[in-house]
């Protein structure tokens, strides 16, 4: 996480977190998952066109033109909206977003306006945070925040053999390019010869610069990249699965490097990756078929460069049984409780969405525990981010009571894709306990008053203990978090007091949270603050040497006091000889 100093910079506005993250990026953080297509157009990735609005607020901000320009990404949740601009941010700028022009990804829902100032100053140099592979020949050395060009003139880059022995093909900075994203540079290990592959290789940077001058943190900085070819197994085909007439999925025994050809019959199909599984493709065909249908593939190459053989099989695209239930049970998603019913194959909700049964309420006179209920509910599919179709229906229950239910769904209640409605279900069985808070923690932090050593984390909320507990989720730059208290909770509030050593320099330290959860289990937003502590890291002598026969010199790590109160790095020690020194060492 890049350490950027934000001065008012996170505002909580209805549902949503306004922040600057860096020189180059804001972000936006919605409480539910939002549909990409209102925020991001799909044509150029950049933000939605007469959405939003990132304006310059006093003299002191640079310019950075029209938003409707800026290039942006939604985050794989749905949640974090990603802003970058076109040159830089430094002041202080208006965000403001339209009203009702967001929906929410299952699209039932459209997000209010909102405003917020930011006012950030990036003096935090980028650093390499990890290596990854696009496939076998192309590394990618990623940057904690978008960095200039590798083309720039002041970006020396240096490829050796981490061994030591020279390269039969020298690469130079020319096989190095910026990627999209700008926080990343490609390594091209294609044109290595055999003889240097499968052997480290040291990618030394100089020079790199963020979009306001930071240089990067070390500099130079090395990455180990490797061209690895010691992966030989082909690609193959794992299954494939109808979820419609006109869409299927198949899966892979492995990541491809690109996207196989697939048609179906004489029809060509589009492909999408899967957000989380990106061995796993799903495909759609522009028509729908029915029947037994020939599903051909071609073009299998994995991410070693080795070729699969072509996949040819026959698939029947008929409209088959009507939908059936597998399994249900009760989900808490943003502090609201859903059944969460799923089925055998893709479906949506049907026409038919009343729930009969009973349920028995514990409250009651236990002569007469059980009451007959019927509930018409908010019914919808339960859609990973991206996706447009699942095989999960989720079912609002906050009109019901706590209870135990015995329920039987409709007749009706699902359809699958080639409108087959599902059969009236037998007896499930769900307990309904209540909906809590949506809303996540937020946090503030400060120095224990008289302890160096001690940081208090204040909480606005309850908070899961275990989380709170785990000091994994606490960084603080320049010095190590090693114990964590939590010394009030329960009261509508929370505090943790953090155990602090090894304070580098004395100063700001960036305090980063996350992964804590509220009582009600919601995740709080990514946080980070500044917080002043006082370097604590003992002196020790790193020399001791005689310097005439009186006096001995010590020198210290560090600047140190001596006798006479004046900070030095040395300090001269009289002393009396003793008899045969000369065997002193």
């Amino acid at each position: 996480m890049c350490n950027y100093i934000i001065e008012e910079t996170s505002f909580l506005i209805e549902t949503k977190l306004v922040s600057a993250i860096n020189a180059k990026q804001l972000q936006i953080t919605f409480n539910k998952a939002v549909d990409a297509s209102t925020v991001v157009e799909s044509a150029d990735s950049t933000l939605k066109d007469g959405v939003f609005s990132i304006t310059a607020a006093d003299s002191i901000a640079n310019v950075v033109g029209n938003a409707n320009s800026f290039k942006a990404s939604l985050s794989a949740d749905g949640k974090t909206l990603t802003v970058n601009a076109d040159t830089y941010f430094s002041g202080n700028y208006a965000v403001t977003v339209n009203k009702d022009l967001i929906y929410i990804a299952d699209g039932t829902k459209t997000v209010g306006a909102f405003s917020a100032f930011v006012k950030a100053s990036d003096t935090t140099r980028p650093a390499i945070t990890s290596v990854s592979y696009n496939d076998i020949a192309h590394a990618v050395i990623h940057f904690s925040e978008p960095v200039q060009d590798v083309a720039g003139a002041n970006v020396l880059v240096n490829i050796a053999r981490a061994d030591g022995v020279a390269l039969t093909t020298a690469l130079t900075k020319a096989n190095v390019t910026q990627g999209t994203d700008k926080s990343t540079y490609i390594v091209d290990l294609s044109g290595l010869n055999a003889a240097d592959r499968n052997q480290n290789l040291t990618v030394t940077l100089t020079g790199v610069q963020d979009a306001v001058g930071n240089l990067l943190t070390p500099n130079p900085a090395v990455a180990t990249v490797k061209y690895d070819i010691s992966n030989t197994a082909k690609p193959a085909v794992s299954s494939v699965k109808v979820t419609g007439n006109t869409s299927f999925d198949v899966k892979f025994s492995s990541a491809l490097s690109a996207t196989p050809t697939v048609t179906v019959g004489v029809s060509s199909a589009t492909a999408t990756v899967d957000a989380k599984d990106s061995t796993l493709y799903h495909f759609t065909l522009g028509a729908g078929v029915t029947d037994l249908q020939t599903v051909s593939i071609t073009g299998i190459v994995g991410l070693n460069f080795v070729s699969g053989d072509n996949f040819s099989q026959l698939v029947n695209f008929n409209a088959s049984a009507a939908p059936t239930i597998t399994s249900t049970a009760v989900q808490k998603i943003n502090g609201v409780e859903y059944l969460v019913v799923t089925y055998n194959k893709n479906v949506t909700a049907g026409a038919v969405a009343t729930a009969t049964g009973t349920y028995f309420n514990p409250t009651t006179s236990i002569t007469n525990p059980s009451y007959s209920f019927a509930l018409t509910g908010n019914v919808s599919n339960l859609l990973a981010y991206g996706a447009t179709a699942s095989n999960q229906l989720k079912y609002d229950l906050s009109g019901l009571a706590a209870g135990n239910y015995t329920a039987t769904l409709p007749a009706g209640f699902a359809t699958d894709s080639y409108g087959v409605s599902s059969l009236a279900s037998s007896t499930i069985s769900f307990t309904r306990t209540s909906n809590t808070s949506s809303t996540a923690p937020t946090a503030t932090v400060s120095k224990v008053v008289g302890n160096n050593n001690k940081v208090n984390v204040h909480f606005d909320k309850n908070v899961d203990a275990a989380s709170a507990l785990n000091i994994t989720n606490y960084t603080i730059e320049g010095a190590t978090v090693t114990g964590a208290v939590l010394t009030t909770n329960g009261s509508g509030s929370a505090d943790v007091q953090l155990t602090v050593t090894n304070n580098t320099y004395s100063g700001y330290h960036q305090v980063n949270i996350s992964g804590v959860k509220s009582a009600d289990g919601v995740l709080m937003n990514v946080f980070s603050a500044p917080v002043t502590l006082t370097e604590d890291i003992a002196p020790t002598v790193t020399k001791a040497q005689i310097t005439d026969t009186t006096h001995i010199t010590l020198t210290f790590s560090k600047a140190v006091v001596n006798a006479a109160g004046a900070t030095d790095t040395t300090i001269r020690i009289n002393w009396t000889p003793i008899k045969n020194a000369q065997y002193l060492k």
